[in-house]
């Protein structure tokens, strides 16, 4: 005969397998990640402090980036346009002289205004670029030219900084209630593995 006692028992268990087996399948990828603080487009500083308790996902990039970063961003607003998927995504600018706080929060709005810029000091944005292991190349000398995606970029913005193009590293950093790294996407990874990964971390 089971009792109450055992009933309570085998629940816990079996809710323990479960957690166990969403961290086994998620495992926390060590060497990457950690600690840092940068200015945002909240308009203060920020840092993965600020999102404890909820997962992140984070990648870098530019807003004159032609390809990656757009395909990025709308891989990204197909899964965060889902009212059921929580989640806060930080885009950290490898080319904070051009984007602006300002500049930066206005890009990212045309794909989900809740998107979070950030963009701070060279010397910041190469601390996080390192956390991450990630990397980012400024191609050649030359300023944007204005033929550049048919738009009619100057070459200053706002304080004056010219314009470039870069070459950067494309992955997308998962990160779950606690800041640490529990896996790594591309523009092509589907939609509903990142869901259910996403899921399991808001679960542990």
């Amino acid at each position: 005969m089971i009792n109450k006692g055992m009933k309570i028992g085998t629940v816990c268990l079996l809710f323990w397998l479960a957690s166990f087996e969403a961290t086994a399948a998620l495992p926390v990828l060590r060497g990457l990640g950690g600690d840092f603080s940068a200015m945002s487009t909240l308009g203060r500083e920020v840092g993965p402090a600020d999102f404890q308790g909820q997962p992140v996902l984070l990648f870098f990039g530019y807003t004159n980036c032609s390809d990656i970063c757009p395909a990025t961003l709308g891989h990204l607003a197909e899964l965060t346009g889902d009212d059921e998927v929580a989640v806060q995504v930080l885009f950290v600018s490898v080319d904070p002289e051009y984007d602006t706080p300002a500049h930066l929060k206005a890009y990212l709005a045309h794909f989900d205004p809740g998107y979070i810029g950030i963009s701070d000091r060279r010397e910041r944005i190469d601390q996080i670029v390192a956390l991450f292991q990630a990397r980012y190349d400024r191609k050649g000398e030359q300023p944007l030219s204005t033929a550049y995606k048919k738009l009619k970029v100057k070459k200053t913005d706002g304080d004056g900084s010219l314009a470039y193009l870069y070459s950067h590293s494309a992955g997308i950093y998962l990160l779950d209630k606690r800041s640490r790294v529990r896996a790594t996407y591309f523009s092509g990874t589907p939609i509903a593995q990142m869901r259910d990964d996403i899921q399991a971390l808001n679960d542990e």
